[in-house]
């Protein structure tokens, strides 16, 4: 029933956008989109209701702007927000206005005590050498961009939001719920090469998915019950073979360094004896 209600509400906006041309009134002016109240609702019907991330005061995919007279705490509003996000959800918070050190001193009490934020809550700070030899603004927009896409930014999933990444190759990790989205966006691409990666879609248990996991909660999951070592100890190991396998064949230094290769893995490198083949 609920399905033939969309098909009935899907053909009612047909007819209204056929009636809003017929009419002479245009869809598109510039960068602008016109359509009616009604078919507005229409269209709307169809769409999933957004998650409340901040009370009912934001939802996401919502742009929400704060704003009140100076010196009355708007900054520590903004990281308290956050902060109730970052509980549940990656919060990428840019904070071009405070030091690291004014940062560590307004959120340490009077006994010198340290807040402990949740460690979804990620400070992002300006790196002001990489400014120098770039466009300012192209700089911080497309540095936003590409943090919300390596992040796990949904609603950054669009054409129009991806030329700062035109002609490369990006792997995506979309969080345990979002793998279906990801990969069809990723197909009608056409700026870059998109890859997403089905690990947490395979792998992920129902309540990881429904808890909106991202890669870094799953790895971490895995080492704590054992069933991934540590990502150094990983390394330090694969470093030994490696280094065996090129006192074996000098030649594979070569290629490495040629091809500026970059040891990520030596799983199931070593024979039973524990030397290289």
């Amino acid at each position: 029933m609920e399905e033939d209600k969309n098909y009935i509400n899907m053909i009612h906006g047909d007819l209204a956008r056929a009636s809003q041309v017929q009419s002479g009134m245009p869809e598109n002016v510039g960068v602008m989109n016109i359509k009616t109240a009604n078919r507005t609702i229409l269209e709307a019907s169809q769409k999933p209701t957004p998650r409340s991330l901040w009370d009912c005061f934001w939802y996401e995919g919502e742009l929400s702007c704060l704003f009140a007279d100076s010196n009355v705490g708007k900054s520590i509003l903004a990281v308290q927000i956050a902060d109730r996000i970052a509980q549940t959800d990656n919060v990428l918070y840019l904070d071009f206005e405070l030091s690291e050190k004014q940062f560590q001193l307004r959120y340490t009490n009077e006994h010198g005590n340290l807040y402990s934020f949740p460690e979804r809550l990620y400070r992002v700070s300006l790196d002001c050498d990489s400014l120098l030899d770039a466009n300012f603004e192209e700089a911080i927009i497309g540095s936003i961009e590409q943090m919300a896409l390596q992040t796990g930014g949904k609603s950054q999933m669009k054409e129009d939001k991806l030329r700062v990444l035109s002609g490369r190759t990006v792997l995506l990790f979309p969080d345990a719920d979002g793998y279906s989205e990801w990969k069809q966006r990723a197909e009608s691409m056409t700026y870059c090469k998109a890859i997403v990666s089905d690990l947490l879609e395979k792998h992920a248990t129902p309540k990881q998915k429904a808890d909106h996991i991202d890669i870094a909660d799953w790895i971490i999951f895995q080492i704590q019950e054992g069933k991934l070592m540590s990502t150094a100890n990983h390394l330090v190991e694969a470093e030994k073979i490696l280094q065996q396998m090129i006192e074996k064949n000098p030649v594979l230094q070569k290629l490495i360094d040629e091809l500026d290769l970059v040891l990520v893995d030596a799983s199931h490198i070593a024979s039973d004896d524990k030397s290289p083949p």
